[in-house]
């Protein structure tokens, strides 16, 4: 009597790999035999999804091909308006940060990009009060506001060349230059550090 039983190996047929991330060498390959109904089924099934998807993708062409020329020309306005929005709003917040560092750099701000993240929201449409926001940010963090570049006066005039180019100061951060000062004068290393908070 002939065996009505078929031997296919089931990954033709999963939908994730159940073994996935785990490492299969050595084992020993596990084969299971599927009758013809069972097969059927799981062709079936696997046709039916594949039907659907392919329904769902032809339903949304007709609907295309259905438009009339109006429908069409107000899709494609539609669309190149929204296009037009985005690139309107990029515009306006590149002018708001270009004006905000302005205002911030004439304030003596630090760093105008930090400014700019704390006030943009509150700027107004015609960006009027900016520098009036930048004030009150200096009044409540006052560590945004660039020292002095006099500081040590006449009685230390090493400390005021070194303030003046202060290697902790964002504008003239360098590694190399704190680090030879850390070693000849670490007093002084301190002051620096402390002016640039």
């Amino acid at each position: 009597m002939k065996d009505d039983r078929l031997k296919i190996s089931l990954q033709y047929f999963a939908d994730d790999d159940p073994d996935e991330g785990e490492n299969t060498e050595g084992k020993q390959e596990q084969t299971r035999t599927f009758t013809q109904d069972e097969l059927d089924a799981i062709i079936s099934k696997r046709l039916a999804r594949e039907r659907k998807a392919w329904e769902a993708q032809l339903e949304e062409e007709r609907k295309k091909a259905q438009m009339t020329e109006a429908e069409k020309a107000k899709a494609e306005a539609e669309e190149k308006i929204k296009e037009w929005e985005s690139k309107v709003k990029a515009a306006n917040e590149r002018i708001l940060q270009a004006e905000v560092k302005a205002s911030a750099t004439e304030l003596g701000i630090v760093d105008p990009e930090v400014a700019f993240l704390m006030i943009k929201d509150n700027v107004d449409e015609d960006l009027s009060n900016i520098k009036q926001l930048l004030e009150d940010l200096i009044k409540q963090k006052p560590y945004l506001k660039k020292s002095p570049a006099n500081i040590g006066g006449g009685t230390n005039p090493g400390a005021s060349q070194n303030a003046k180019e202060n290697p902790w100061l964002p504008e003239y951060f360098n590694l190399t230059k704190q680090a030879k000062i850390l070693r000849e004068d670490p007093e002084l290393a301190a002051t620096l550090k402390r002016m640039a908070r």
